[in-house]
């Protein structure tokens, strides 16, 4: 007997959007997209955008899924459907579609190259959301100006592949939020918190060797304790200062750029492109986000969306899978 609670399967309607446009005098930007699974063509030499998905038996996001289909696009919208292995129930459901969303959004970012119109999302319609129970035996269920106007189209591939390694992770909610922001400071924020994270795998074993300590022998820190004179609290204070591991000989842009390298990254593709990853890069991303506290600054969209963002999607691709 199923729980009162219980669901197997949701329909809800979704949508891949822009987070933001351009709109200015003389000029409209929008971004769209869609869903799709790509069917190759031979005869054409490309392989179209088909607009529809299916999947069976499947593991998305640790949820065991019975079925996963997404129809054609109708009014801007598409149906999602989703049969589960087990039933859930409509907490656990909500939770996972907004995983779900997060997830697939995040997978879609290495492909955006020119941000500056938005940033493709997923969106739910949670309105629009319906959940059914399991079948009960013998029981029927129902269920006048010249201006320029630009649209870019696109549409992303969905595979059992894309779906079974779905990222899901504090990262990518973070990662996420900046792409769903439509300032760019917000935008600037989420994404350099990517960064950040991987700063702080500068004392672990395999990068240790990249930076040297400024106080790297015991008996060195030993001696400078001592010669200071210092006890009680004061002493214990200055002992912990010498022996962290993050004072080190090079600065904070140095050991970016050294961890970035050390990582497979050495540089930035966007558009036409190619920035590639140096001291002086590093040192501009780090001051683009302290200035961010200081009230009238203005964010540098080209280190945004040409730097900052396809770097913090790859620094993000790699700490997802430590």
């Amino acid at each position: 007997m199923h729980n009162d609670l219980g669901y197997v399967s949701v329909t809800v309607p979704v949508r891949l959007v822009g987070s933001h446009g351009i709109s200015r005098p003389g000029f409209q930007a929008v971004r769209k997209g869609a869903l799709s699974t790509v069917v190759a063509n031979p005869a054409h030499g490309n392989a179209p955008f088909v607009h529809c998905f299916s999947a069976t038996d499947i593991i998305v996001l640790g949820v065991e899924i019975a079925s996963f289909e997404v129809g054609e696009p109708a009014g801007g919208w598409q149906e999602l459907k989703v049969a589960f292995v087990t039933e859930q129930t409509d907490g656990a459901i909500e939770g996972f579609l907004q995983r779900l969303a997060d997830a697939l959004t995040a997978s879609f970012a290495s492909g955006q190259l020119d941000p500056w119109y938005g940033n493709l999302v997923v969106e739910v319609g949670w309105g629009g959301m319906r959940l059914v129970r399991p079948p009960v035996p013998g029981v029927a269920t129902l269920d006048l100006h010249d201006s320029l106007s630009m649209t870019s189209e696109e549409a992303r591939p969905l595979s059992t592949q894309v779906l079974e390694s779905l990222p899901d992770s504090d990262l990518t909610e973070i990662f996420v939020e900046g792409m769903r922001a439509n300032r760019p400071k917000a935008k600037y924020i989420s994404w350099f918190i990517m960064l950040e994270e991987l700063e702080r795998l500068a004392t672990a074993a395999e990068f240790s060797h990249l930076c040297t300590p400024l106080f790297p022998t015991k008996a060195g820190r030993k001696e400078i304790a001592k010669a200071s004179g210092l006890t009680g609290k004061q002493l214990e204070r200055l002992q912990a200062f010498l022996g962290n591991p993050n004072h080190t000989a090079e600065n904070r842009a140095e050991k970016l750029c050294a961890l970035l390298n050390a990582i497979g990254i050495t540089q930035v593709p966007a558009l036409t492109t190619t920035t590639p990853i140096d001291v002086d890069l590093c040192q501009r991303l780090i001051d683009g986000r302290n200035a961010l506290a200081h009230k009238g600054t203005k964010v540098d969209e080209n280190l945004l969306y040409l730097v900052l963002f396809p770097l913090s999607c790859r620094v993000m691709e790699y700490l997802n899978t430590r």
